[in-house]
């Protein structure tokens, strides 16, 4: 499916793994020199809670300008008081992802409060219920696209909770990954797929509680432009 246009035959970036992301993904920083990258605006949905309240803080941590999104009005203002109580300051907007338009003006309301977003981290699928991932991230993913297209960049990580199975289907946020990658990653966006499976671990298997927000970090780094159209497990493993 052509969702942004035609784009150039990609050539995909060498994959080893986690650990050969984060060793390549500190080699490039090394290479860099010692010069920070310039803080990205980064929108996190469903942002406010779980796993996702835990991606909006590791970007918070990572120096980025964070909005995250909420279903449930008073969680999210407790958890945006107490973030600021530990000086983590962030926007926070209404999970209104159902339709386009209305995604279309999320989008816009957040460009105007505090840039245009960078880095779209979709952590919302769990609301929507079971099978319904996709619906969860197209509306706002081309909301934001038009944005990165004019700026040739972005990072679109998308975190799907789905089983293995399931994630071969059409209504799995990693469909959306497999239909991005090959139009987009020459235009310098990067889309990816992490996948921890079900936000609790299943008994036996070790998963510390930031694990997924580390990999999430180190796909929406800058140098993280030559890892894109892969589903990453992250559901941990067993002792």
């Amino acid at each position: 499916m052509k969702l942004f246009g035609a784009a150039p035959a990609l050539s995909a970036g060498t994959w080893n793994g986690m650990t050969s992301l984060a060793g390549e993904s500190q080699e490039v920083r090394q290479l860099a020199g010692a010069a920070k990258p310039l803080p990205r605006v980064v929108l996190v949905t469903g942002g406010t809670e779980g796993v996702g309240a835990l991606i909006s803080r590791r970007m918070k941590d990572d120096g980025h300008i964070v909005a995250a999104t909420y279903r449930n009005e008073r969680q999210a203002a407790a958890w945006q008081d107490a973030m600021e109580k530990e000086n983590r300051l962030f926007f926070i907007y209404p999970n209104d992802v159902k339709s386009l338009p209305a995604c279309r003006r999320l989008a816009a309301r957040i460009a105007q409060d505090i840039g245009a977003v960078d880095v779209l981290v979709n952590a919302a699928g769990r609301g929507f219920g079971r099978g319904r991932e996709y619906d969860s991230a197209f509306g706002i993913t081309c909301a934001v696209m038009d944005g990165m297209l004019d700026k040739g960049f972005g990072r679109i990580v998308n975190v799907s909770f789905m089983s293995d199975l399931e994630k071969n289907g059409a209504e799995s946020v990693h469909a959306l990954t497999r239909e991005l990658f090959p139009e987009v990653s020459q235009r310098g966006i990067a889309v990816n797929t992490v996948s921890p499976g079900e936000a609790t671990p299943l008994p036996g298997v070790f998963r510390k509680p930031g694990d997924v927000a580390e990999i999430v970090s180190l796909l929406a780094a800058d140098e993280a432009g030559l890892v894109s159209g892969r589903d990453v497990p992250a559901a941990g493993y067993r002792r």
